[in-house]
């Protein structure tokens, strides 16, 4: 069972409330901790693609708007969903992949 972190960023506009309910909503299936503000720890037996996929598909989150990253520190792998504004964190976290 792989840990992961999940951080991410919501345009704010008419429909961000539906938008991030979505995401957690999806984030919170299984065990999840979600004290700091836009970031969660997840526990799951997925491996970091397909958390990444179901974050993606199964909420209404908007690619050209918003963001988020998946990360397992332990594996040195990582993986960033949507509208990056700073690409140093390329630079920052070199096993980052866009996806």
């Amino acid at each position: 069972m792989a840990a992961y972190t999940v951080t991410f960023r919501f345009h704010e506009d008419s429909t961000y409330q539906t938008r991030y309910e979505s995401f957690v909503k999806e984030a919170s299936k299984g065990l999840w901790w979600a004290d700091p503000t836009s970031f969660f720890a997840i526990q799951t037996d997925e491996t970091i693609d397909a958390l990444t996929t179901r974050l993606d598909t199964n909420t209404t989150i908007l690619k050209d708007r918003d963001m988020f990253m998946v990360m397992d520190a332990d594996a040195k792998s990582a993986r960033i969903w949507g509208k990056v504004l700073d690409k140093d964190v390329f630079k920052i976290i070199p096993y980052l992949k866009a996806v």
